[in-house]
């Protein structure tokens, strides 16, 4: 019964804090709202003409999206093989690096509009629905360094203490497909990309000490009710501040068609 009551604890913090990490990351939309007020825009220094060599290749668009479901399988790992300190230690460095990616975005504004396919050249090509429908919701901003990138980049390297080669092959695979998928369907700029790389390479190692502390986010809850109240606290206060500035980051209106 004992094992039976940690398992739906552990269960259910990795939900809460799965659904939070979610949530703070979809402020990347108002992030990049702000971002375009600025009045600057770093994305014609970033942009260059090997940029300009890469094709356009819709169907890289697979892998790109798939990173949405990254932190999903991360963190069930992380917690099967190591536990709730681990998860904990992962997710609140995870929220760190956004926090940090935020402000890089807000202080130092880039955009790929220079980088953007055509109307004309995406209706050329299969998928055509798809990709109008991603380009309609993907801001043209925050993209030096490519959060994609660097998130992507970030879980596998606190991923692969808890994980199998195999696994580790299957995940280096993805991730260099997804690697070079930022930029075949024109979001990023390969640039931004290679930031993104180095960035979370270099975050990663200024916080690896957190991450491998066991001292480190290692409390036990008083009761399952305190746990769940706690998280769901804050799951409410970010997404009413997502619901309550959606009107206006451009959630609703259509970014680059």
């Amino acid at each position: 019964m004992q094992w039976e009551r940690n398992g739906i604890k552990e269960g259910i913090e990795t939900i809460l804090l799965t659904l939070i990490g979610y949530l703070f990351f979809n402020y990347y939309e108002i992030v990049a709202h702000i971002a375009s007020l600025r009045g600057k825009d770093m994305g014609p220094w970033l942009h260059t003409r090997l940029d300009d060599t890469v094709p356009y290749m819709p169907i890289f668009i697979f892998p790109y999206v798939l990173t949405w479901m990254i932190p999903i399988f991360v963190n069930i790992t992380i917690v099967k093989k190591s536990g709730l300190p681990a998860l904990r230690r992962g997710m609140f460095a995870f929220l760190g690096l956004l926090i940090l990616l935020f402000s890089f975005y807000i202080f130092l504004p880039s955009s790929t509009r220079l980088n953007l396919p055509s109307p004309l050249s995406i209706s050329q090509h299969a998928f055509s629905t798809s990709m109008y429908f991603f380009y309609s919701f993907i801001s043209p901003w925050n993209a030096f360094p490519s959060n994609h990138v660097a998130i992507s980049w970030f879980f596998y390297r606190a991923l692969k203490p808890y994980i199998t080669k195999p696994i580790i092959l299957m995940y280096q695979t993805w991730f260099w497909i997804m690697f070079i998928s930022t930029f075949s369907i024109k979001i990023h700029y390969i640039a931004d990309s290679i930031a993104g790389l180095i960035f979370a390479e270099c975050y990663y190692r200024l916080i690896r000490f957190l991450l491998i502390n066991h001292r480190i986010c290692n409390w036990n809850w008083s009761s399952l009710k305190i746990c769940i109240g706690a998280y769901f606290l804050l799951a409410t206060v970010l997404g009413v501040g997502l619901w309550t500035t959606m009107p206006i980051d451009g959630f609703t209106t259509l970014h680059n068609f």
